[in-house]
């Protein structure tokens, strides 16, 4: 869990300039959280997807939303997930060998013993993995999940930066307009 807090000097601004409307800084702090909870996303999705092969609609559609208001200026994103098929990542191979995964971007394809295309009589057509000599019980192997690719310690550090920026230049931005709309 990662917990962004308000730049001190810009609470104190806000204080100062809102001292006639004190309910107005609570306003515009949770109008900050919650566009900043709408941006995150997209950032994690950004940072995710330059380590991993995955698409940014998986990484946006594990998230949820919990917003703030007024009374109480925390929001959180959550973010829960099974781990992905291999399907979703990029699968080669052919005729000879073992078929290969690419999950991570910056890396070769890595073989996955006993990976094969499997046409079923009803149409569908997946990778399958046998895991004991036994014609069936046939598996559909998988990798990480979203949430442990949001987790991991570079990712991670990339999109809690751009966060705790955005939050603080939208706080900025929310105290400036509602203290021009008072003097009007």
């Amino acid at each position: 869990m990662i917990s962004i807090s308000f730049d001190e000097k810009q609470m104190e601004r806000a204080k100062k300039m809102l001292a006639l409307a004190p309910k107005e800084a609570d306003r515009a702090a949770a109008a900050a959280i919650n566009r900043t909870l709408t941006h995150v996303p997209k950032e994690m999705a950004k940072s995710v997807r330059e380590r991993y092969i995955v698409k940014a609609a998986s990484v946006k559609k594990s998230t949820k939303k919990k917003r703030a208001n007024a009374g109480h200026l925390a929001g959180e994103i959550i973010s829960a997930g099974k781990t992905l098929p291999l399907t979703s990542f990029k699968i080669s191979g052919g005729k000879r060998g073992p078929m290969r995964v690419k999950v991570l971007r910056a890396g070769s394809p890595k073989p996955v013993k006993g990976l094969f295309l499997n046409r079923f009589p009803k149409g569908y057509v997946g990778h399958m993995q046998r895991r004991q000599p036994a014609r069936f019980p046939l598996k559909t192997p998988a990798g990480p999940s979203i949430p442990q690719m949001i987790g991991k310690e570079n990712v991670f550090q990339e999109w809690s930066e751009d966060a705790v920026k955005f939050l603080n230049n939208r706080f900025s931005h929310e105290i400036d307009f509602r203290f021009s709309k008072l003097f009007r």
